[in-house]
C-alpha cells in the first residue's frame, strides 16, 4: 500500500472531524483505516476511535471495538464497562 495515499486519506476523516465534532463516524473511520492498510494503529487512531465510543455509547459494534482497543490499553477495568451492555442484552443473538 502507498503510505502518502493513506495519509491523503487520513486527512479527509481528520477534516470531516472538525467540521462536526460531535459525529462520531469521522473518528471510527480514521481507526479502521490503519486495518485497511494492514498497519496498526496509531495512539492517536485509538484514542479518536474511545472518542467516538464516548459520543456513540449505543453503538453495538463501536463499543466491542472500543473494549478490544481499552483491553489492548491493559484497561480491563474501561473494556468491561464497555463490554457488559453487549454481553447482557436481552437482544443479543443466542
Amino acid at each position: 500500500t502507498n503510505p502518502e495515499r493513506w495519509k491523503a486519506i487520513r486527512g479527509h476523516f481528520l477534516r470531516a472531524n472538525k467540521l462536526d465534532t460531535d459525529y462520531p463516524q469521522p473518528l471510527v473511520l480514521f481507526y479502521e483505516s490503519f486495518a485497511a492498510a494492514k498497519q496498526a494503529p496509531t495512539p492517536n487512531a485509538r484514542n479518536g476511535l474511545l472518542g467516538a465510543y464516548v459520543l456513540a455509547p449505543f453503538d453495538t459494534g463501536l463499543r466491542v471495538t472500543a473494549g478490544k482497543v481499552l483491553l489492548e490499553m491493559k484497561d480491563a477495568k474501561a473494556a468491561r464497562v464497555a463490554f457488559e451492555p453487549v454481553a447482557y442484552s436481552p437482544h443479543a443473538p443466542a
